[in-house]
């Protein structure tokens, strides 16, 4: 008869002390050069965030839409700074921040695919009135009877469902980090590593599948509003986050990541995917000058008939003093979680939730 194993499963502490650190360029280490290039690469992503939330905040003419945009600008600044702190803060502190992208990642989303709704209808009682004579598809592309409200309420919960579960999951992480059932190193299913994993996995491919079904439905509305290149832009950098994670989190439990001479243990887990998202930051920041421009929000296109944005605007600025009216109601998520609550009901309920 074969023995039974009852012992506990065990966390494998990855072996820190590898070779004597070496000098990689210079006198520099890589934990002081990585620390410089990821603070210089974070510091420009951050001023350009900054100075397009600061030009929309300032030419604040369609408030519906520029709030949607200045939050999904926060996508920069906020993986810029996370990732900077992960290769400055060599050691324990990391794993408890990097989740914060999570959240960072989904307040844009969310914003995003609230920007596509109100480039589809400018308003929630339009919004309603469009979904509700609108006839649904089926999984085959087919035309049903019934209005699509329902459709557009359980898509708007596919999406925004990753802000609290992001949250969640960030909480949980801190939780088994500090209580020691996390286990960065294993994929054992008696840590929560491998769920937590799992989790936010499904829950990203369900946010972008969502985001992406809703531009599939309405392109030829969305793509005039270059919707196609903010769309391609931002996506960008969730796809990168997410196939980096992924690829990481997988090396770190199959343990082939290994100290040598130049890259300490620490640096491997945490400096290095940091690293190499701060530098994407610096590389993707500036395309959002062009895809997020607020040219359609100044005072020569406001009137413009050609300008979509004008029959929705209100043909002046009032973002108030500095634009601080503005970033005001970006902060503001209330609409955020009056969304999810209707799309929740619509996803869990029997009737699509009204206003």
């Amino acid at each position: 008869m074969g023995h039974k194993d009852n012992s506990k499963a065990t966390c494998s502490i990855p072996d820190t002390s590898g070779p004597a650190i070496q000098a990689i360029v210079g006198t520099l280490k890589w934990h002081s050069l990585s620390m410089i290039v990821a603070g210089v690469t974070a510091l420009f992503s951050i001023l350009v965030a900054i100075f397009l939330i600061f030009r929309h905040a300032c030419h604040f003419s369609n408030p519906a839409e520029q709030k949607q945009i200045i939050r999904v600008i926060t996508i920069i600044p906020s993986f810029a700074v996370i990732c900077f702190l992960c290769v400055w803060l060599d050691g324990s502190p990391a794993p408890y921040i990097t989740p914060g992208r999570d959240i960072g990642e989904a307040l844009p989303m969310a914003a995003f695919f609230l920007l596509m709704s109100t480039y589809v209808a400018t308003d929630e009682r339009n919004r309603i009135d469009l979904f509700a004579e609108m006839a649904p598809l089926d999984k085959k592309g087919y035309v049903q009877g019934g209005g699509s409200l329902g459709w557009y309420r359980k898509l708007t919960f596919g999406v925004l469902q990753w802000v609290p579960i992001s949250l969640i999951l960030w909480i949980a992480t801190a939780i088994s980090l500090a209580a020691g059932t996390y286990c960065i190193t294993s994929s054992n299913i008696h840590f929560a590593h491998i769920w937590i994993s799992i989790i936010r996995t499904i829950s990203t491919i369900i946010a972008i599948t969502a985001l992406l079904g809703f531009y599939k439905r309405f392109k030829s509305v969305l793509k005039p509003r270059g919707a196609f290149k903010q769309l391609l832009c931002f996506k960008f950098i969730v796809i990168l986050n997410f196939l980096q994670t992924l690829i990481f989190s997988f090396l770190h439990s199959s343990g082939d990541l290994h100290a040598n001479k130049y890259l300490t243990s620490n640096d491997l887990t945490n400096g290095l995917p940091s690293l190499i998202l701060c530098c994407e930051m610096a590389l993707i920041s500036p395309f959002f000058l062009m895809v997020y421009s607020i040219k359609p929000y100044t005072i020569g296109h406001m009137f413009s008939p050609e300008n979509p944005s004008s029959r929705h605007g209100m043909h002046h600025f009032q973002g108030g003093p500095l634009g601080v009216y503005a970033i005001l109601q970006a902060i503001n998520v209330f609409d955020i979680v009056i969304e999810l609550l209707k799309g929740t009901r619509a996803k869990f309920g029997r009737v699509p939730m009204q206003p």
